[in-house]
């Protein structure tokens, strides 16, 4: 990993590359790594083994025994680092929700203000959805939905007194408009759906590649236990409602047939709109 490092160091800038050396960051889950021993020879003369961690924060690297706090968009770690208070994942949700207080605050037009609401913050945690095991984002998505929800009803009182939605009422406006619904998804019916799916495209895609690497990948995502919990759930919303869908199980060992999160996403829409 450190010669790597150093390599890229070294040659990325030779070819018109220049690496963002300053947002680095390295996850070392262990954090007493040491650098094998290397015999001395002319071009490595030094046989000193560093410690990894003090090496890689040498060359600018930020380290953490506990997980990175973003990478692709999403933290990576243990469950309780990727929902931690202040983390990367509540920040997101704290952005998202001042957005959805400024459209209702500070636009008038009732008809924007619901396109905003639908078009442009409903759709701002999705990618957490397909990164992110549902039970990390499961109070997330539960606080954003009733930020949403909240916002609705704004815009449905108009201006006179505050309506109240009942049960069925709050659950439509969570869905597409294609099942009737107000189309404020949210992620919290599809954030299973959306991490089948993520899995399943990574694994489709490591089958086709040539990484030696692959193999091993593709074992690790089979096996994450959020994983197969997410097709428990998903398997038995189909099963408690076959006369209502039309879809097979899930099989956990082969996430390259898992369909796309779009169809996944469409079955427990269909069950919630019955």
């Amino acid at each position: 990993t450190l010669e790597f490092v150093r390599w890229l160091h070294g040659e990325a800038p030779k070819h018109g590359m220049v690496p963002s050396f300053g947002k680095n960051a390295a996850y070392l889950p262990g954090g007493t790594a040491f650098v094998p021993v290397r015999e001395a020879t002319l071009e490595r003369p030094s046989t000193e083994t560093p410690h990894l961690e003090r090496a890689l924060q040498e060359l600018g690297f930020a380290t953490s025994n506990a997980g990175l706090e973003r990478y692709i968009g999403a933290p990576i770690g243990s469950n309780a680092f990727c929902a931690a208070d202040g983390g990367h994942i509540e920040r997101v949700l704290m952005a998202a929700e001042t957005a959805i207080k400024q459209i209702t605050s500070r636009i008038v037009h009732t008809q924007a203000q619901y396109l905003l609401l639908r078009f442009c913050s409903s759709t701002r945690l999705n990618h957490l959805s397909r990164l992110s095991a549902p039970s990390v984002l499961l109070g997330v998505a539960t606080r954003f939905q009733t930020a949403l929800l909240g916002a609705f009803e704004s815009i449905l009182a108009a201006g006179s007194s505050r309506p109240t939605l009942n049960y069925y009422g709050k659950q439509r406006i969570h869905l597409p408009s294609t099942e009737g619904g107000g189309g404020l998804v949210g992620i919290l019916a599809t954030r299973g759906p959306a991490y089948i799916a993520g899995c399943g495209g990574s694994v489709l895609f490591l089958k086709h590649s040539n990484w030696p690497e692959s193999p091993e990948l593709m074992a690790a995502i089979t096996g994450r236990p959020a994983l197969w919990a997410a097709v428990d759930e998903f398997n038995i919303i189909v099963s408690d409602n076959s006369t209502v869908i039309r879809q097979a199980m899930l099989a956990h060992d082969r996430p390259d047939l898992f369909p796309e999160q779009c169809k996944l996403s469409c079955v427990v829409h269909r069950v919630a709109s019955t």
